[in-house]
């Protein structure tokens, strides 16, 4: 199968970059070209951070829409909280911190600080779409080939008010306690960077038009002593 990010010109020029790329090439270019141009990377079907992450922004996808849809915050949870037991299903996992159990306790911690009125608001596109779980393609100045533009994609776990602003929202999950240790390892991150480059360009056209601020990260520790 083509690998569209790629030009259709130049073999193994990719055109179209985004975090899954940049990572390994910030690393190591030698990485990048066996993970990216030569595609020998495990699937990640049964990698169980990507299974929790996956199914932790799914439910909480849930909750934002069902948040902006008018459902009350109780109710929303309730029906996140299904929507996560039926997602996990038959998965199983050995991670004392990232398996069924934690992932149900995790949209629970979040869902509660939001019914206590504890967490910024989830907002909706001037088109009344949900601003949840964006996606994003942009041009940069640069050409790859004279029909062919040089692309940063990427996508946004979603837009978020706080005191009057609208900022770029990224959720996270970790195994430790969270400190200053913890935000060093996206210094710089590619995701991060990308996202902070769509906000930039204003990739995204949101209510009153808005000006969209920085990222802002939502981190959740697993840990039971974190819990407060």
């Amino acid at each position: 199968m083509t690998n569209q990010s790629f030009s259709k010109e130049i073999p193994n020029l990719q055109v179209a970059w985004d975090a899954t790329s940049l990572r390994p090439l910030l690393l190591c270019p030698r990485r990048y070209y066996y993970e990216i141009v030569r595609g020998f990377r495990h699937s990640g079907a049964t990698d169980v951070h990507l299974v929790f992450g996956h199914h932790y922004h799914s439910a909480l996808e849930i909750f934002d829409k069902a948040v902006l849809a008018g459902e009350e915050p109780e109710a929303a949870q309730l029906t996140a909280l299904r929507h996560a037991l039926t997602i996990s299903r038959g998965w199983e996992s050995d991670d004392t911190a990232k398996n069924r159990r934690t992932l149900v306790r995790a949209v629970v911690w979040y869902t509660d600080n939001f019914i206590k009125g504890d967490l910024v608001q989830p907002v909706a596109l001037a088109d009344g779409t949900p601003a949840v779980e964006l996606s994003f393609a942009l041009p940069l100045l640069e050409k790859a080939t004279p029909s062919e533009e040089f692309l940063i994609c990427g996508h946004l776990d979603g837009l978020c008010e706080f005191g009057g602003d609208i900022f770029v929202r990224e959720r996270k999950t970790t195994k430790t306690t969270i400190s200053q240790y913890y935000f060093k390892r996206y210094l710089p991150d590619a995701r991060a960077l990308g996202a902070d480059f769509a906000e930039r360009a204003s990739a995204v056209v949101i209510t009153a038009g808005s000006p969209l601020r920085p990222v802002v990260f939502f981190c959740k520790s697993l840990r039971l002593t974190d819990r407060i």
